[in-house]
């Protein structure tokens, strides 16, 4: 009788640490966070108000832009003011230039304004290292010259460079930049963008700006 009693004492010692350990097993497999030993997840990073993309290094010592989807200027485009954008649409350059830094984005020349990035008008001079997608090859007077968005270039001293010009008056585009107004004179309509103004023609059976006087 005495071993049966002391039997029975030793098996309800030793119960309670096999209940808790078929308990552990099941909290184990039941994905419990205390059991699996699941930590708090990593707060989300600060907001950074320039995109995380780098391209490579240009032989200005700046950031190239890789080639991206291109900003299609609608035709005609008469948005007038664009607004204030938290953060650059795509890949972009830092470049100083005249004692200020830009950004080259998209074949777009931006600064920083209110916290954010404003198109501003492209810097005559300035070096890039690539031409945006999409576009116009364009000959004036024995040039060569590019255009997009509102943004003129020709080639510059080594290859591979392009150097941002002023708006060549007489040349032909395609399309107007996004940012274009209407500016009615009498009865003619032209339209203004970041100082240049663009007169309406028709081309071969297409419609076409000519960078003009009015």
């Amino acid at each position: 009788m005495n071993r049966r009693i002391g039997a029975s004492l030793a098996a309800l010692l030793v119960l309670p640490g096999a209940v808790l350990a078929q308990s552990g097993a099941r909290a184990a497999t039941s994905g419990s966070p205390a059991a699996i030993g699941v930590v708090a997840p990593r707060p989300a990073a600060p907001a950074d108000h320039e995109p995380r993309v780098r391209a490579g290094r240009s032989l200005t010592g700046t950031r190239t832009a890789i080639s991206f989807r291109p900003n299609v200027a609608h035709t005609p485009n008469v948005g007038g003011d664009l607004p204030i954008l938290r953060h650059l649409p795509g890949p972009f350059t830092r470049l100083r230039f005249g004692g200020k830094l830009f950004y080259y984005c998209l074949g777009a020349f931006y600064t920083r304004h209110a916290g954010g990035y404003a198109m501003t008008e492209p810097p005559a001079g300035a070096v890039v290292r690539s031409l945006p997608a999409g576009h116009e090859t364009l000959e004036l007077g024995g040039r060569t010259l590019f255009y997009h968005d509102g943004v003129f270039y020709e080639p510059g001293r080594r290859a591979g460079e392009y150097v941002v010009v002023e708006a060549p008056e007489g040349a032909v585009v395609g399309t107007l930049p996004r940012d274009a107004t209407e500016l009615r004179i009498g009865e003619r309509l032209y339209y203004v963008a970041r100082g240049v103004t663009y007169l309406p023609v028709r081309r071969a059976g297409e419609q076409s700006y000519v960078v003009t006087r009015p």
